[in-house]
């Protein structure tokens, strides 16, 4: 197993987060315990890689992890951020969904629903314009 702890519950910064990488998870989280040795290996080095803004590495490492664990929340969490950051919102949405039939009150469910909403509409859920007659400054 991996020594490591779960990660909490996703912050209220969503939108600061978005798109940073490892964004929606508390800082310094790790792979849950529950999660196998060699699938928290790949998702130790994913993170990495994101680090260093390659998610193109970042997802081919999380995708040999999701194949030792396919049905992990965090996991496709984190494959539905990398996604969104490479433009692939599509595939994203996809990922949302299943996960939303297969998880819906994990924690990471919840976290990551909130992430697509605000970078598919915007943190006010309205597409990110603002409201009806609202004027915008001019400077």
């Amino acid at each position: 197993m991996h020594a490591t702890v779960k990660q909490g519950a996703c912050g209220g910064a969503v939108a600061a987060l978005l798109l940073a990488p490892g964004a929606g998870r508390a800082s310094g989280a790790s792979p849950p315990d529950a999660l196998p040795e060699d699938a928290g290996r790949f998702y130790d080095m994913s993170r990495m890689w994101a680090a260093k803004h390659r998610d193109d590495l970042a997802l081919s490492q999380l995708q040999k992890a999701l194949l030792i664990a396919p049905d992990d929340p965090m996991l496709l969490a984190e494959q539905i951020r990398i996604l969104l950051r490479l433009g692939q919102p599509d595939p994203a949405k996809a990922i949302l969904d299943g996960l939303r039939k297969r998880s819906p009150d994990a924690v990471e469910t919840r976290c990551i629903e909130e992430e697509y909403r605000v970078r598919d509409h915007g943190p006010s859920g309205d597409g990110g314009h603002p409201p009806a007659g609202a004027q915008r400054s001019r400077g």
